[in-house]
């Protein structure tokens, strides 16, 4: 990238937005190119540079799974200062293969809602829940968001040894970033604070 875009993409970056600038300079390189091969019009190009927060909300956030490694070298790649020991490369099977690019979606409904409520509106938007292996690639590459708002990941679940459902989160407590279970105890309903980590079906 040209220091002269780079330059206009740092005027863009404010510390405690979701795109962090390394992140912003890689996918405005993206966006360039795709310009360039008339893949996108001026138009999107112009929306996304004008503002790539909203940009990122309304078009996703890119990430890379790497199903070649293991659930607890994902975890050291995400650098958390904390996490739950019951996520295991026991409790949780990764299904995939090589490395698989796309895009997710951060979703937040508003209101408290219990956990079916929230499936059923991530499905009338197009959406189905994430797994742990795009929370884990979301937090690495956008470690920034967890200090803003919890993300919960609904397709991946562990049972404790009570019976409780639980569900993989990225959080922040006491400055810390961790990675925790959210426990789905009966008529549990989610903060309107959260954030929910989706796919496209």
């Amino acid at each position: 990238m040209s220091d002269n875009y780079r330059e206009q993409a740092l005027a863009l970056f404010k510390e405690g937005d979701i795109v962090t600038f390394n992140v912003l300079c890689e996918e405005l390189e993206d966006q360039l190119l795709n310009l360039s091969k008339g893949k996108i019009t001026v138009e999107t190009f112009q929306s996304f540079f004008k503002n790539p927060n909203k940009f990122f909300e309304e078009n996703g956030f890119p990430v890379s799974i790497n199903y070649t490694m293991l659930l607890e070298d994902m975890i050291k790649v995400g650098c958390y200062d904390w996490w739950d020991e019951h996520i295991t490369s026991r409790n949780f099977q990764f299904i995939g293969e090589g490395v698989v690019n796309m895009r997710l979606h951060l979703v937040c409904f508003m209101l408290a809602a219990t956990t079916k409520r929230i499936k059923n509106h991530l499905d009338s938007l197009g959406l189905k829940p994430a797994k742990l292996e795009h929370l884990l690639a979301f937090g690495s590459k956008y470690p920034i968001s967890q200090r803003n708002f919890p993300i919960i990941a609904f397709d991946s679940s562990w049972v404790d040894h009570d019976g409780i459902q639980t569900f993989p989160c990225l959080d922040e407590n006491k400055v810390k970033r961790r990675l925790v279970l959210g426990y789905d105890w009966p008529d549990r309903e989610w903060g309107s604070f959260c954030r929910f980590l989706a796919l496209s079906k």
